[in-house]
């Protein structure tokens, strides 16, 4: 584990949607909503690639680009009027076989997420006698394929909520729309939301889907629903040691006080799963607790040496000994010097000379 490593670990909770859903993410929906003339539900007839070539982003550096049309058959309008069942949109699709450093550029996407025959929420701008996307970034979210059966609510922003909780409830949307849904519904900073959530924690679907389970928890910790501390507890502490069960331990020291997260992070620090152990650590640093200090110490001599150098570079956060932070878990001169450093400090520290 090298110092890039233990920053993924501390934004581990981005995993709940991967890549390979192709998932997308709004994090303010009302402005998204607000700004644009039409948002509806929508399915995806067709998609075509018009062409390739360069765009040039803000800061005039060029980028390579795919350029497409996707035709949407509207089948309901939340926000505004259509002019006609069938829209035909032209949009942009980044690419960059060298990475995104920096970033992706505000108002363009890597990701394409008007699949043919899927059904989403769209977000539409009229622009003369045509339409585009509001915002490039958003070329639409998850949405449930079948109509609601009951009264929905008024206004835009909680009919587009109530469309993105019915999919967690949908018997024919697989799992990785599921995921997308929950992650969707945590980046709304809406308490409307959160009984929706518990009620999903508690469905089969979830009982039976620890990755589900997991993302739901994770969410309403977000939302700061402390009545689910113990529910998240018992998942950390039991069932599988999934890598994405990190987001939790996050999401826990977010949600509650040290005095309440420093207890179940302890007992996970002690764990079986190197993994979640070096997770902990980082877990315990980022509270800036002082309290998590000799939670650190005792865990110096972990056998895992990534878990080691976790613990390293959080007592060194915590105790402001920038310089005693190893820079890898390479058993080098730097390993070794960090390490008797700590060593030293913890029989120090339990001899009450600190």
């Amino acid at each position: 584990m090298t110092k890039l490593s233990i920053s993924a670990a501390a934004c581990c909770c981005l995993l709940l949607v991967s890549a390979g859903t192709q998932g997308q993410v709004v994090y303010d929906l009302p402005k998204l909503i607000d700004t644009s003339d039409v948002v509806a539900v929508a399915q995806v007839e067709a998609v075509s690639q018009t062409g390739s070539g360069m765009v040039e982003i803000p800061g005039g550096r060029p980028v390579s680009a795919h350029f497409r049309v996707a035709t949407l058959r509207v089948r309901e309008v939340f926000k505004g009027a259509r002019s006609s069942a069938d829209i035909s949109i032209r949009y942009t699709i980044l690419y960059s076989p060298g990475g995104w450093a920096g970033g992706i550029p505000a108002g363009y996407t890597i990701r394409d997420t008007l699949t043919p025959n899927s059904t989403r929420i769209v977000f539409l701008k009229s622009v003369g006698d045509h339409y585009e996307f509001t915002n490039g970034s958003y070329l639409s979210i998850v949405c449930a394929q079948e109509a609601p059966s009951g009264a929905e609510p008024s206004d835009t922003l909680n009919r587009v909520l109530s469309r993105i909780t019915d999919v967690l409830h949908s018997a024919s949307t697989p799992q990785q729309e599921k995921a997308e849904a929950i992650w969707q519904l945590s980046a709304v900073r809406t308490d409307s939301i959160i009984p929706a959530l518990r009620t999903f924690v508690q469905s089969d679907v979830a009982h039976k889907d620890e990755f589900l389970r997991t993302g739901a928890l994770v969410a309403l910790l977000e939302h700061k629903d402390e009545s689910v501390v113990e529910a998240a507890a018992s998942e950390l502490l039991g069932g599988s040691a999934a890598y994405w069960k990190s987001n939790l331990l996050f999401a826990i020291t977010r949600a509650v006080p040290p005095s309440r997260s420093m207890p179940i992070i302890a007992e996970v620090l002690t764990g079986s799963s190197a993994q979640m152990r070096a997770s902990a650590a980082v877990a315990i640093y980022q509270t800036n607790s002082a309290a998590g200090i000799p939670l650190l110490l005792r865990a110096l001599d972990d056998p895992d040496p990534e878990v080691t150098f976790a613990v390293m570079q959080g007592v060194g956060n915590l105790t402001q000994s920038y310089e005693w932070r190893p820079k890898s878990t390479e058993p080098d001169a730097d390993w070794f010097r960090c390490l008797n450093h700590w060593r030293e400090y913890r029989q120090r520290w339990n001899h009450g000379k600190l």
